[in-house]
């Protein structure tokens, strides 16, 4: 029984702990798998949600660990007082504690992006190190109704607007999960005072010149305050979108299966697009350009770009009688063309490319 049992008794009985239990064990393997079966690295920033979700999964008696990354983005004292509350917390349950150091500061590019793709390498190493199959970060519902809204603004389809994913594979042999997807925030704040523990507090999350952070505080907290429902609704929303984001892509697949995928360029027999809809065929054409420039997500072109594109080639794929000339479109790094015979992604050279 970990060191803090009495207070890990306590917080047994909350409806949070119990949410976040369900969750992680159902995306674990189900209720055929023991918990002892489901060995868990808690990637623990020390502040109160991913506190929160450590407290829980503590509670349930099963194999985790405490998982910490340190990273140079922020003072040498901040990142050694964060280590510090981390290891103190998984003192305070009984449980192991690891911890990684990464170096982004001097890479170029974002260095928020650059920090979250190299923590998920650590926490990925570090899993691994400890036959951990499974990594549990504390993304709750308030950072779910971000995404989505956010998704929203930006013009994305079902696969964004569907927000945060609850599992996806980090590696062949780990996977990401979510548990608190379903836990708002002020519910993770109360089982850590449950559970006797005081977080550590992260200032940035205040910094509304970060944009999550204002649509946080200037934005969803308005919302919030006149919809209290707001979060549990949204995260019904999201799993109905996760959904049909699903069928969508399966229907998509007849589509893969009649293209021609080549180094720098995608092409199709216009038939491969008749009697689709324009939703499948947006996504799939979001899919491709993602898949041909490398992309992070295929939500990167909002759906006013792509609808109009996706709609022109269903009406050329069911007029195929009709002689029409080809017509050309540009999206960012491609060019589309859509001709009598043939859909034609290809990647635009650099001196073909205008500024973005």
């Amino acid at each position: 029984m970990p060191a803090a049992a009495s207070n890990l008794a306590g917080v047994r009985s909350l409806g949070a702990c119990r949410s976040i239990i369900e969750a992680w064990r159902r995306l674990t393997g189900g209720p055929s798998v023991p918990d002892a079966d489901r060995c868990t690295l808690v990637a623990c920033s020390g502040g109160g949600d991913s506190s929160a979700m450590a407290i829980a999964l503590a509670s349930s008696g099963g194999a985790v660990v405490l998982g910490h990354v340190v990273h140079d983005l922020r003072s040498a004292s901040e990142s050694e007082s964060d280590a510090q509350q981390a290891n103190e917390l998984a003192d305070l349950l009984g449980i192991p504690f690891e911890r990684a150091i990464v170096h982004v500061r001097d890479l170029p590019g974002n260095a928020e992006a650059n920090a979250r793709e190299a923590r998920y390498e650590a926490l990925e190493a570090m899993a691994r190190e400890h036959g951990c199959p499974f990594v549990a970060t504390a993304h709750h519902a308030g950072d779910q109704a971000e995404t989505m809204l956010m998704a929203a603004a930006r013009g994305a389809g079902p696969s964004g607007l569907a927000g945060i994913d609850s599992a996806r594979p980090l590696s062949p042999v780990v996977t990401l999960i979510r548990p608190m997807l379903r836990v708002a925030p002020q519910e993770a704040r109360a089982l850590c005072d449950a559970a006797g523990w005081q977080p550590a507090i992260d200032a940035t999350n205040s910094d509304v010149s970060r944009t999550r952070a204002r649509v946080r505080h200037e934005v969803l907290g308005g919302i919030i305050e006149a919809m209290p429902t707001l979060l549990e609704r949204l995260s019904d929303t999201s799993e109905v979108l996760a959904e049909a984001d699903r069928v969508v892509g399966a229907q998509a697949v007849a589509i893969w299966s009649r293209a021609e995928v080549g180094t720098n360029q995608i092409r199709w027999p216009i038939a491969a697009f008749e009697e689709q809809s324009w939703l499948v065929v947006s996504a799939h054409l979001r899919d491709a350009h993602a898949e041909l420039t490398g992309g992070r997500g295929a939500d990167s072109l909002s759906l006013r770009v792509v609808r109009p594109v996706a709609e022109a080639i269903i009406e050329r794929a069911c007029a195929r009688s009709v002689a029409i000339s080809p017509r050309e479109y540009r999206w960012r790094r491609v060019v589309l063309i859509v001709d009598q015979a043939c859909v034609t992604m290809r990647l635009i050279e650099p001196e073909e490319r205008s500024p973005e």
